[in-house]
């Protein structure tokens, strides 16, 4: 299995990129974070998934670690092959899949291109127990679980104008933006 790729960037082409190493040009298909974080003659170290199937043998490649580890946790969804993996990838960071998956925002995740309600809560419902500390990491520091309670500022006030606490929960969690005052925050959530 080839799990690291490190030599030089040869071709870009819209799905996929080839590498060179040391002679051999390996074709990888990415991520969209991945394909963009290079230029033709760059030095490029690439993580990758080896994914042989009867009649094929396909490189897949990733950015990072976390990437890599997420594109397998939705492989192993039902349903879920690589190629609609990589498009969920390419469509939103792993922060924000993790966000959602940890929210329960399927709404958000169903605006990806291909996948449709049914196959978002699927993802939901099989990566909620499964999104590792690994990826929760990943996730803005006051979007986590424990930091949002009903001390915080938002979540009282719109549990104030009639909100759940789970719905003011998660509606911040939608709407979060680094920076913003709570006014600010409030106002995003009552707009939609």
């Amino acid at each position: 299995m080839i799990s690291l790729l490190n030599g030089t960037i040869a071709n870009i082409s819209e799905n996929s990129l080839i590498i060179d190493v040391n002679g051999v040009g390996y074709e990888v298909f990415c991520t969209g974070s991945c394909l963009t974080s290079y230029s033709v003659g760059d030095n490029a170290k690439i993580f990758t998934h080896t994914r042989v199937t009867q009649d094929d043998i396909s490189l897949f490649g990733f950015s990072s670690i976390q990437e890599k580890n997420m594109f397998l946790r939705l492989i192993s969804i039902s349903g879920i092959g690589a190629k609609v993996a990589v498009n969920v990838l390419s469509s939103m960071s792993v922060a924000d899949l993790s966000k959602f998956v940890t929210f329960g925002d399927t709404t958000n995740i169903s605006r990806i291109k291909g996948i449709g309600k049914k196959t978002a809560e699927r993802i939901v419902l099989e990566l909620k127990d499964k999104i590792s500390d690994e990826f929760k990491t990943v996730l803005p520091e006051r979007l986590t679980q424990q930091n949002i309670d009903t001390d915080d500022e938002a979540v009282i006030a719109l549990i104030s104008l009639g909100y759940s606490k789970s719905d003011a929960i998660r509606s911040i969690a939608k709407h979060f933006v680094e920076g913003a005052t709570t006014e600010e925050l409030i106002m995003k959530v009552l707009k939609g």
